[in-house]
This record gives C-alpha cells, structure tokens and sequence, in this order.
C-alpha cells in the first residue's frame, strides 16, 4: 500500500499545476490581446500614413 501517498501526491500536484494554469490563461489572454490590438492599430496607421505620402 505504498502507491496510495505517492496517487495523493501526484493528484495534489496535477490540481495546483492545472489550477494555475487556467489562472496564467485568464490572465495572460487579455494581456495579449490587448498587446496585439495596439501592435495591429500602430500598424494600420503607418499604412495609413503611406497612403497619403504616396497620393
């Protein structure tokens, strides 16, 4: 009956690894997002500003 701490151990370890896992997700989803929207408005406005220099 040696393997029932070492399942308990390794049950506690898979739920605080998933557990922070889904918080690192709710939390570095938006922060990416957000990131990649101004990266993506810089852009456009450069695209922009092309536009009128070529016209």
């Amino acid at each position: 009956m040696d393997w029932i701490p070492c399942s308990r151990q390794a049950t506690f370890i898979a739920s605080v690894l998933s557990t922070v896992s889904v918080i690192a997700i709710i939390v570095g989803l938006p922060i990416m997002h957000v990131h990649i929207q101004k990266v993506t408005s810089i852009m456009m406005m450069d695209v922009e500003l092309c536009k009128l220099i070529i016209l």
